[in-house]
C-alpha cells in the first residue's frame, strides 16, 4: 500500500505534453489523449488532481466496511449503518428510506445565483436522508454486509457481486463459500486467498488461476495438490516447487497441518521463498494497448486497475463493462462516465455517487433510475430536477446551462465532492485502505478521523494460550467464544461457516482478528500509483541482451524486495 503523495501514477504513460500541478500533492501530472477526448465529449473542466489524488477523493466517499449501530430517523429501529454516530448524515433504514413515506422532492430549493452552486449542493446532502446501507438486486441473509449485488448468505462481506456464502471478504464476485478474501473471481471453497480466480478448495493463494486443492501458493497457473509452490502450471503433487510423488505429498501436508505452529513454519518458508522466485510486473490477460494492474479482456485501458471487459477507459478502478469513460471507480456497465463511484449502469454521468441507472445527470448522489438531474439528492424515477425541484425540460434545460458555465468559469465543472466534505472520516472509508495515512496527517490536511471505531477489549471468554492448536475435536460451541486479538486485543468471534471451512482445510482456529487479519490480506494486492522500472531479469539464457533492457509501468515500487520481470522474461522463466 502506497502513501498519496508519491508520484502521481499518470506522469510517464505516454501523454500528451499539456503539463498541469495537482492542487493536493504539488506532482505535475497530464492527461492521456484518450481521456481528454473523454472529457471533451463531456464538456468538463480539466481536472484540478492528478489521477492517484483524484481516486482517493472518489474513495474517502466510500465506507464500506465500518459499520455502526444506529437509529432510522423515521421508523426509529435500530439499524447497522455504514454512517458512523459522528457524520452528519441523515439515516433511515432501507424499508422507509424506498418507501412513500417521505418525498425527496420535498426537500427542493431554488438555484440562488448569489450563492456557489456547489454550496447549495452540500446543504441539500445534509438536510436529504440516506439509506443505512448500499445494496442492489435480490440479497438473501446479508443483514451484515454492505457494497453489495445479489449476494446470498454474507456476513460481513463487502463489495461482493452475486456471491453466496461469503464471510470477512471483499471484492468476491461470482463466487461461493470463500472466507477471509479478497478480489476472488469464481471462486468456490476457498480461504484466506487474494487475487484469485476461478480456483476451488484452496487456502492462502495470491495471484493464481484454475487451482484446486492446494496451500500457499503464488502466482500458479492450472495446478493441483501443490503446496508452498511460486510460478507453476500444469504441475501436481509439488512442495516448494519440489515434484513429490502422492504418498509423500500427502505425508508432508499432514504434517504441516498438524498444528498452528507447524503451519505458521511452513508460511514463514513460503514468504522467504516467494521472495527469491521472480514477478511478473502486472497482471494483465487478453487485453490490447492496457496499463495498469489485474486487467482481464480489456482494449485499449489506461492506467486502471481491477478491472474487467471494458473498453477505452481510464484511471479507473473496479470497474466492469464500462467503455469511453475515465477516472470512475467500483461501477459496471456505463459508458461516458468521468468521476464516479459506486453504482451501475451510467450514460453521460459527471461527479455522482451511489446513482444505478442513471443517465445525462452530475453532481448527483443516490438518485434511482432518473435521468436529466443537476445536483439532486435521493430522487426516484425524475427527471429535469435541478436542487430536488422540478422543472420543465425548456427551464431545466435553460438554468442548468446557466449553472455549469458558472462551474466551469470557475474551473470546477466535473470535479468530484471535496474530501472534506465526506460523510465519512477519512479512516472509516476505503481511502485508508489504498492510500493509508496517519490521524496527524488527516487532520493537517483538514479531513476528519474517527477516533471510536466501535469494538470491544477484555470481554474474552478464551485467552489466545487456550485457543486450541487445530480444529480436530473442538465443539461448534466455539462459536459462541469470545476471542482476543493477539495483535491488537480487539475481541472477535468464530463464525459457524468459517468454522466448517477451517475444518475442510484441517487449519487451526485463528488468533488474530478479522480486522488484522484483512490489513494483512491488503498488503499482498498492489494498488496504484504506477512506476517506471527496468525489467531485473539477468539470464543470459534469455533472448534479450545481458541484462534485460525493457522498461515498464508497474505497481512495484522501486523500494520492494521482488524480482520483477517483464512479461517474454517472466513466460521463458516459468515455461
Amino acid at each position: 500500500m502506497q502513501r498519496c503523495e508519491i508520484s502521481p501514477l499518470g506522469s510517464c504513460l505516454g501523454r500528451d505534453d499539456s503539463m498541469n500541478n495537482c492542487k493536493q500533492c504539488n506532482q505535475p501530472f497530464t492527461l492521456a489523449p484518450e481521456d481528454k477526448e473523454i472529457m471533451k465529449k463531456l464538456e468538463v473542466s480539466d481536472p484540478q488532481l492528478c489521477s492517484v489524488c483524484s481516486l482517493l477523493r472518489r474513495l474517502a466517499w466510500r465506507n464500506e466496511r465500518h459499520l455502526y449501530w444506529r437509529t432510522c430517523e423515521l421508523c426509529k429501529k435500530e439499524i447497522l449503518a455504514m454512517y458512523a454516530p459522528s457524520s452528519y448524515a441523515r439515516v433511515y433504514c432501507r424499508e422507509c428510506w424506498f418507501s412513500d413515506l417521505w418525498d425527496p422532492l420535498s426537500y427542493g430549493r431554488s438555484y440562488d445565483e448569489s450563492k456557489p452552486f456547489m454550496d447549495q449542493v452540500f446543504g441539500l446532502l445534509r438536510d436529504v436522508p440516506h439509506y443505512n446501507l448500499w445494496k442492489i438486486g435480490n440479497n438473501e441473509n446479508a443483514e451484515y454486509a454492505n457494497m453489495i449485488l445479489s449476494a446470498r448468505n454474507c456476513y460481513l462481506g463487502f463489495s461482493c457481486l452475486e456471491s453466496d456464502g461469503v464471510v470477512y471478504g471483499k471484492n468476491v464476485d461470482y463466487s461461493r463459500d470463500c472466507v477471509d478474501c479478497y478480489n476472488v473471481f469464481k471462486g468456490e471453497l476457498l480461504y484466506e486467498c487474494v487475487d484469485v480466480r476461478e480456483s476451488y478448495r484452496c487456502a492462502y493463494l495470491t495471484r493464481s488461476t484454475k487451482c484446486n486443492e492446494s496451500y500457499l501458493c503464488r502466482d500458479c497457473h492450472d495446478v493441483s495438490n501443490c503446496f508452498g509452490c511460486v510460478n507453476l502450471k500444469h504441475k501436481q503433487y509439488c512442495w516448494f516447487n519440489e515434484q513429490l510423488t502422492k504418498t509423500e505429498y500427502e505425508r508432508r501436508l499432514q504434517e504441516a497441518l498438524s498444528s498452528r505452529a507447524s503451519f505458521e513454519a511452513a508460511h514463514k518458508k513460503f514468504i522467504e521463498f516467494s521472495l527469491t522466485q521472480p514477478v511478473e510486473f502486472a497482471i494483465i490477460r487478453s487485453s490490447e494497448g492496457a496499463t495498469g494492474d489485474y486487467v482481464y479482456n480489456c482494449k485499449d485501458t489506461r492506467a486502471s486497475f481491477d478491472v474487467y471487459n471494458d473498453d477505452n477507459i481510464g484511471d479507473a478502478f473496479r470497474v466492469y463493462d464500462v467503455k469511453d469513460s475515465c477516472r470512475l471507480s467500483y461501477t459496471k456497465d456505463g459508458q461516458l462516465v468521468y468521476e464516479y463511484i459506486s453504482g451501475p449502469n451510467e450514460m453521460q454521468v459527471i461527479a455522482c455517487m451511489g446513482a444505478p441507472n442513471l443517465s445525462m445527470s452530475a453532481y448527483c448522489f443516490e438518485c434511482y433510475d432518473s435521468d436529466n438531474l443537476l445536483g439532486c439528492m435521493g430522487l426516484r424515477k425524475k427527471k429535469f430536477c435541478i436542487l430536488n425541484k422540478e422543472y420543465s425540460e425548456q427551464e431545466y434545460r435553460r438554468l442548468r446551462t446557466q449553472i455549469v458555465e458558472q462551474l466551469r468559469r470557475a474551473g470546477q465543472y466535473g470535479e468530484f465532492f471535496p474530501t472534506a466534505q465526506s460523510f465519512h472520516a477519512y479512516n472509516d472509508s476505503t481511502a485508508n485502505e489504498s492510500f493509508p495515512l496517519t490521524k496527524e496527517e488527516v487532520l493537517a490536511r483538514g479531513w476528519r478521523w474517527n477516533d471510536d471505531q466501535g469494538g470491544s477489549r477484555g470481554k474474552e471468554t478464551i485467552k489466545p494460550a487456550d485457543v486450541p492448536t487445530t480444529t480436530e475435536g473442538i465443539p461448534e460451541s466455539i462459536t459462541k467464544e469470545i476471542l482476543a486479538c493477539v495483535q491488537c486485543g480487539l475481541n472477535y468471534r468464530i463464525q459457524a461457516m468459517e468454522l466448517q471451512a477451517l475444518r475442510t482445510f484441517g487449519l487451526s482456529l485463528p488468533i488474530q482478528c478479522q480486522e488484522c487479519r484483512f490489513k494483512r490480506r491488503l498488503k499482498l494486492h498492489n494498488f496504484p500509483p504506477l512506476y517506471t522500472r527496468g525489467c531485473m531479469c539477468k539470464n543470459a539464457a534469455h533472448s534479450h541482451p545481458f541484462p534485460c533492457p525493457t522498461q515498464f509501468e508497474t505497481t512495484y515500487s522501486p523500494d520492494r524486495p521482488e524480482i520483477v520481470y517483464c512479461n517474454p522474461c517472466y513466460q521463458q522463466e516459468i515455461k
